[in-house]
């Protein structure tokens, strides 16, 4: 049983997180992951665990160091950095895992603090940093590789996934 320590301005594993986790590949000895938008670090260390080379990232600093603690808490090692979805990124990777911010900018998310509102809320219809991600993701990505990226049909970004040839996993 993983057990994370969680931060006050540090997106918690949720629903979502879970989802993404149960899908992740056991035999991952010696394969390169990023965790994008890593929070408490749970979807990398959950990957390092089993044997992965793994990069978290993220744009809150409290999640990087988040991330920090819950890997030695976990006897795993994973590289952190702080950035901007790929502006510190480099190299390709075997796996790609993501639960960006998905959610409508709205009066009821103005209330949170600032790292839970980057980490969940994402423009007018929820689908920017989904956008950006969808732009840059394929040169991080080896021959083969995949994405587990998680969306919403809180932002209809759905449909337009399934158009481009995306497989729907549940």
């Amino acid at each position: 049983m993983m057990n994370f320590k969680v931060s006050e301005d540090v997106y918690p594993p949720s629903e979502d997180t879970f989802l993404i986790a149960k899908h992740i590949p056991l035999k991952l000895k010696g394969r390169h992951i990023l965790d994008m938008g890593c929070g408490s670090g749970m979807l990398g260390i959950a990957a390092a665990v089993n044997g992965a080379n793994v990069t978290s990232v993220d744009i809150n600093e409290n999640a990087i160091l988040n991330t920090i603690v819950n890997a030695e808490r976990h006897n795993v090692h994973v590289k952190a950095i702080k950035s901007n979805l790929f502006s510190k990124v480099s190299g390709k990777f075997d796996l790609i895992l993501f639960n960006p911010p998905y959610v409508p900018k709205d009066e009821d998310n103005i209330y949170l603090s600032p790292g839970m509102r980057r980490a969940t809320t994402s423009g007018k219809r929820g689908t920017d940093v989904i956008k950006k991600f969808l732009k840059d993701f394929k040169s991080h990505l080896n021959p083969n590789g995949e994405v587990l990226l998680i969306v919403s049909s809180l932002n209809k970004i759905t449909t337009k996934l399934k158009k481009a040839g995306w497989e729907e996993i549940d």
